[in-house]
């Protein structure tokens, strides 16, 4: 696990241009080691920060191939290195390291850009090809890796890193907003690929390659993920045999590693399951560690229960508090910098409790993450199909019904009124307004009609490319489309977004071993109507992490990973917003002062009581602006 950056163009640039800035974005990244490669005619620059996982003596990056024509700059993990390594020898190709990397410069050689469909793994890339001076970046199919570029259309440059921190740390890119990304943050938490906080810099899409040469890009979709039914997993049994091997194989091969390894361990399916396989795989190695957060609110801890699974796992088990994290500005820096950019989703801060603990004692860790995605086991999910059960009654009396509701903030007027508002979109309309933060009248409140016309131009209140992933659900219906956002939207842009910025933040890799190749080509075939059988969700998963934890078969609420973060904001949230400058920040940026004044004057109301579902939106909807706020002021963003 690495982070990689670089440049390309085709005229010459001076010794000044060094990537230094880009470089110490990255230390986080790679603390082990740094190194900058500059081709012949100074016109191509790479640079590599090195977390050593395997090889640890050889391996360094950037690394050509055996005549200097081909060099790698690479982030991840390839699981099925030693098979590519072994047919590559067969094809005369002389390896001087017995790592991952050399492979890829050494394929490329072979197959070019459809090398990439070789690769299993967790990665992003960049591979530059002096032959010809193009420049081939790629990402992995789940989107486990980042990889981000600016495009000078001006000059036809390439600037490219693996975040969006550190391309703004080269002097040469713009910070404009994206006022795209800035509407997807309001309504999901966090911005969409392609899109980024910043005009003209772009993400790599998940399964995606970019190629740069001659100031042009041209970019390939080498993995399209499609719901494709097999009748023979249609069989529960079958279902179950062919999930236990496929999962079984890939923990196995995300053993590797000449580092300490340890996992996650929530009180759920999806970690207890991975760790639960890890034990039984890796018998030769030493046992696992594995670390749970604890907190003190008791409706959201689950750390007894997770003691319980790692007692019958066997794991030496390590309990972390929550409550040690403070809230003050060293730690809010501290993870703008992490994130890079702002970020709604509040388990962001569990994960950087998780990390740092985990660290001192592990570099690499195993996650279950991708198993509420492959399995449908959101709770969400079914809340969903309830709004579709409410379009039996005429629409007029529907919308008429939900307006008289408006303002009411008590539970049950408040849920029928979601429900019916659901009711009113095309399922995958439903969709996208379950996942809405903010209420549309707060919102034209907040950016004032300048600001709100800008973010949500024509149709993009409807998020036309979220649609797009979504599909029409043409095989599986409904529930189809609800497996592909959380596999091409939630999956790689909040999930694996936080998995990856909060364990970098903290030098530590991270593994997900629900996503594998394997695991991604079940969830195409696992027909869905499998995945919930006689009132039981996540199956086959279910099964098959209660035969490894006998705990998992007593009833528990899925409490998924969520932070309490009114609990832990609402004392100093209003005094923070004031003593930074919060207000004026985004002021700055177009945002109302009046409306942001009164959020922070109604949360310091609501927040001196008991934790209600308003004192909660209100901290979320204050802890996303702040976080907006620091960003902005952090890079010297323009609206």
């Amino acid at each position: 696990m690495c982070g990689i950056c670089g440049r390309i163009g085709v005229n010459p640039v001076g010794p000044e241009v060094n990537l230094a800035p880009v470089l110490r974005a990255l230390h986080h990244r790679g603390p082990d080691a740094c190194d900058l490669w500059r081709g012949a005619g100074s016109r191509t620059l790479l640079g590599h920060t090195r977390l050593s996982i395997l090889d640890l003596e050889g391996s360094s990056q950037p690394m050509a191939n055996e005549d200097g024509s081909v060099i790698a700059t690479y982030n991840g993990e390839i699981y099925n290195f030693a098979e590519l390594r072994r047919s590559l020898l067969t094809r005369g190709h002389r390896f001087r390291s017995v790592g991952d990397t050399e492979v890829l410069v050494h394929l490329y050689e072979e197959l070019g850009p459809g090398m990439v469909s070789e690769l299993d793994g967790m990665f992003a890339f960049a591979l530059y090809d002096s032959r010809d001076h193009s420049l081939l970046l790629a990402r992995d199919p789940a989107g486990i890796k980042p990889l981000v570029y600016w495009h000078d259309a001006r000059t036809g440059d390439l600037v490219f890193a693996s975040d969006l921190n550190a391309v703004l740390s080269e002097p040469s890119v713009p910070r404009r907003m994206n006022h795209r990304a800035l509407a997807q943050f309001l309504h999901f938490g966090y911005a969409i690929h392609p899109d980024t906080w910043v005009e003209n810099v772009t993400q790599v899409s998940p399964g995606e390659w970019v190629r740069w040469r001659d100031r042009r890009l041209s970019r390939s979709r080498y993995h399209a993920w499609e719901y494709r039914p097999d009748g023979r997993l249609g069989d529960p049994a079958q279902a179950l045999d062919d999930l236990r091997d496929r999962l079984t194989a890939s923990v196995g091969s995300q053993l590797v590693a000449d580092v300490p390894l340890g996992g996650f361990l929530s009180s759920g399916l999806d970690s207890s399951t991975v760790l639960g396989l890890a034990g039984r795989v890796g018998h030769s190695r030493e046992i696992l560690r594995s670390f749970t957060v604890k907190f003190w609110v008791p409706e959201l801890d689950e750390s007894v229960r997770s003691a319980a699974i790692a007692a019958e796992l066997g794991t030496h088990h390590c309990t972390v508090s929550a409550e040690e994290l403070p809230f003050d500005r060293r730690v809010m820096d501290g993870l703008v910098m992490g994130l890079g950019e702002p970020f709604g989703d509040t388990s962001a801060l569990a994960m950087f409790v998780l990390c740092r603990a985990a660290r001192p004692l592990v570099k690499v860790a195993l996650s279950g993450d991708g198993g509420d995605e492959v399995f449908l086991g959101y709770t969400g999910l079914a809340r969903q199909r309830l709004g579709r059960a409410f379009r039996l009654g005429p629409a007029s009396l529907r919308r008429r019904v939900s307006a008289s509701l408006a303002g009411f903030h008590s539970v049950g007027p408040r849920r029928l009124r979601k429900y019916l508002e659901l009711s009113l979109r095309d399922d995958a309309g439903l969709i996208i307004e379950w996942a809405r933060r903010w209420d549309a009248t707060t919102l034209h409140q907040l950016l004032g009609p300048d600001l709100h016309a800008s973010v949500f131009p024509g149709d993009q209140a409807t998020f036309p490319e979220v649609r797009e992933l979504i599909g029409p659900g043409s095989t599986g219906g409904f529930p189809e489309q609800q497996l592909r956002f959380h596999l091409l939207v939630d999956l790689p842009c909040d999930n694996l977004f936080k998995v990856d910025r909060m364990s970098m933040a903290h030098s530590l890799e991270v593994r997900v071993p629900l996503l594998s190749n394997a695991m991604l080509e079940y969830a195409s075939r696992l027909p869905v109507h499998l995945r919930t059988q006689r009132g039981r969700t996540k199956e086959p998963l279910r099964t098959l992490a209660e035969s490894l934890a006998p705990t998992l078969r007593r009833p528990a609420p899925k409490q998924g990973f969520s932070f309490p973060l009114d609990a832990w904001s609402r004392a100093l949230a209003p005094t923070h917003w004031r003593n930074w400058g919060l207000v004026d920040v985004l002021t700055g940026i177009g945002f109302q002062r009046k409306r942001l004044e009164r959020l922070v004057s109604d949360y310091e109301v609501v927040g001196v009581g008991a934790p209600t579902f308003q004192s909660g939106t209100l901290a979320r909807q204050l802890f996303d602006l702040m976080l907006l706020g620091l960003w902005v002021e952090r890079h010297g963003i323009t609206a």
